[in-house]
């Protein structure tokens, strides 16, 4: 049931089908920053060296106008040498960028019957639509949406209805990679991004394994095995940072070179490539001599063919892949026991540095003899992939190989507000998948600890509709999505929003973390176990006044009763003590006072007579 919802993006071709390759590059001026090395001929090169013969094809250069570069024909000798000569011309002078008129001239046949080609075409952008030559911006603004709602609205359907297949490859930030995106996944082509221009190569033979698949035999320590259904095979060998001596070995020990090899052997090598071809090779195991590299690889032309089932070129986070494969003989399934007992069939995703992510073993299927089946679940990771179908059969092994690329169920979309408000905002999401329906989703958000539901605004649109957020700190949003596809429960999540700090604002840590442990010397003393009271010798000093009290040091902690005697004694003397010292005061007092007032009426008198 699961293969249903995969199925819509990409139509199934005939084995008889032959591809029919146009390739589209950018030449506008940014490419001088973009590409400082011309990179796009050596790519440009590489791919004309892969096209199968009697193959048609041809190359269009594009800026402010769109111009054939490489007429388009059948792929022989004279073309390929013509073409590699035309590659040179590639330079980066245009002063704009216009899109929709390269499409359109690339897919100038789009209205008749392709005649048994399957259509194709491989396009290298570094920037966005720019065509107009307004003189404000809102203008230009203007002019560029339009056309570029014209190439997403009207040119990107006539090429789907039409059975085209757009790849596209994004070289810079700049961009448009949404276009781009677009463009790629509604024609059921490949999209991919160079992050620079040194990607190139390795994308362009990414789009001709999407245009033009080849069966492969596996490369492992440099060497590979050819059985007798092998009548062709043909070597890709990359070089590192500096040019490498490469030499090849056959079975028989015979060592073949750039400038040393038979007449069944084609060779073709360049600074940054080599490329080899055997007809007719010795069954055996043959030895590459040079350094590994990830992306060498050995396609074959064999009668014993592996047929894969087709991988759509875009596929989604959580949603299984439904594989089988099966061998053919003279176009023939086999369905020999005696053969199909005898092979290990794996199903495989490999990231973009060749580190194995997913990998499940294949069964032979119960009700159709000669295939083997399996539900493949996608890893968590997004982007760039390779979904590969790894055959041993103890006497030869075969590898199907096809680049896709991973993405969400739901693009999401951020809007924060720029006002006193800036700590609030939204997350649009909109369906990215076709046959996501809105009544069998539900959205769960996460954002500053809170979970929000996303409401249902159009039909295939939600919003939810973020908390107050601590914009001081970076916050990250979360989403959770639960959805049925073909009556199949679906749980997957999507890229989290990182919402970055905003650097005006202070953060305000230090009072939670320094300050408040230290202020803390009284409670010190309380940490102590036993509660004793205070020790018996601890007595106020005695203080003159005339009121003494025995309740002035309440205590309310036990005291030992073989104390209390000693006790009170000690409280009576201090008591007699004061009222003794006060009565002695008193009488003191009293008799100087007596004695003060018969001296001066002493001299009172005495005064009086002498007057």
């Amino acid at each position: 049931m699961l293969s249903t919802c995969l199925a819509w993006t990409l139509p199934v071709h005939a084995a008889t089908e032959t591809p029919d390759i146009r390739v589209v590059i950018d030449v506008s001026g940014s490419m001088k920053q973009n590409d400082p090395k011309n990179l796009r001929v050596p790519a440009l090169k590489l791919l004309i060296d892969l096209l199968p013969s009697e193959s048609r094809a041809g190359v269009w250069t594009f800026g402010t106008y769109s111009n054939v570069l490489v007429p388009h024909g059948v792929v022989n000798d004279a073309w390929r040498e013509m073409a590699r000569e035309k590659a040179r011309e590639i330079d980066a002078n245009a002063l704009y960028t216009d899109i929709e008129n390269a499409i359109e001239r690339a897919a100038y046949d789009i209205g008749r019957d392709p005649e048994g080609y399957d259509r194709h075409v491989i396009f290298l952008s570094d920037g966005m639509v720019d065509i107009s030559e307004a003189n404000t911006e809102k203008a230009r603004e203007r002019e560029n949406q339009v056309s570029r709602d014209n190439l997403l609205y009207s040119m990107v359907p006539r090429l789907q209805q039409a059975g085209y297949s757009v790849h596209t490859v994004a070289l810079s930030e700049n961009a448009d990679h949404d276009l781009l995106r677009r463009m790629a996944k509604e024609t059921g082509g490949l999209y991919a991004v160079a992050q620079s221009a040194d990607e190139l190569m390795k994308l362009f033979v990414n789009a001709m394994d999407r245009s033009a698949p080849a069966e492969e035999v596996p490369l492992e320590g440099n060497r590979f095995l050819v059985d007798a259904s092998i009548s062709e095979f043909t070597l890709l060998v990359f070089h590192g940072p500096t040019r490498q001596r490469v030499a090849l070995k056959a079975p028989d020990g015979q060592r073949y070179m750039a400038l040393d090899h038979p007449e069944n052997v084609r060779w073709f090598g360049s600074d940054r490539y080599n490329l080899v071809t055997v007809q007719s090779p010795q069954q055996g195991e043959w030895l590459l001599e040079t350094e590994a590299h990830p992306d060498n690889r050995v396609t074959v032309i064999s009668d014993l063919k592996l047929n894969v089932s087709d991988v759509p070129a875009t596929l989604y986070r959580g949603v299984p892949l439904q594989l089988q494969a099966h061998f053919t003989e003279d176009g023939q399934v086999i369905e020999r026991d005696d053969f199909l007992e005898l092979l290990d069939v794996r199903a495989q995703v490999i990231d973009d540095e060749s580190r194995v992510l997913r990998e499940q073993a294949m069964a032979r299927s119960a009700t159709e003899k000669g295939y083997f089946k399996q539900t493949l679940t996608l890893p968590e990771q997004l982007g760039s992939q390779r979904v590969e179908v790894h055959v041993d059969g103890k006497t030869f092994q075969r590898t199907v190989s096809r680049p896709v690329n991973v993405q969400d169920l739901l693009n999401t979309a951020l809007q924060m507000r720029d006002d006193q408000y800036a700590n609030t905002g939204k997350v649009l999401l909109t369906a990215n998948h076709p046959e996501l329906r809105a009544p069998d989703t539900q959205i769960l958000a996460e954002a500053a600890g809170m979970q929000v539901l996303a409401e249902l605004q159009e039909i295939e649109q939600w919003v939810v509709q973020l908390p107050t957020l601590d914009r001081s700190r970076d916050q990250k949003i979360s989403f959770q999505v639960t959805t049925l596809m073909q009556g199949e429960s679906i749980q997957t999540s999507l890229a989290p929003i990182v919402i970055p700090a905003d650097p005006n604002l202070k953060v305000e840590e230090q009072p939670e973390t320094t300050p408040e442990p230290q202020p803390q010397p009284k409670p010190a003393p309380e940490p102590v176990v036993e509660e004793e009271a205070p020790p018996p010798a601890f007595v106020p000093p005695p203080v003159a006044t005339p009121d003494p009290k025995p309740e002035v040091e309440p205590e309310p902690a036990p005291v030992e009763k073989e104390d209390e005697p000693d006790m009170l004694w000690v409280y009576l003397g201090i008591g007699i003590a004061n009222v003794l010292l006060f009565a002695g005061a008193f009488l003191g007092y009293r008799h100087w006072s007596k004695k003060r007032g018969f001296e001066d009426e002493d001299l009172s008198i005495d005064q009086h007579e002498q007057v």
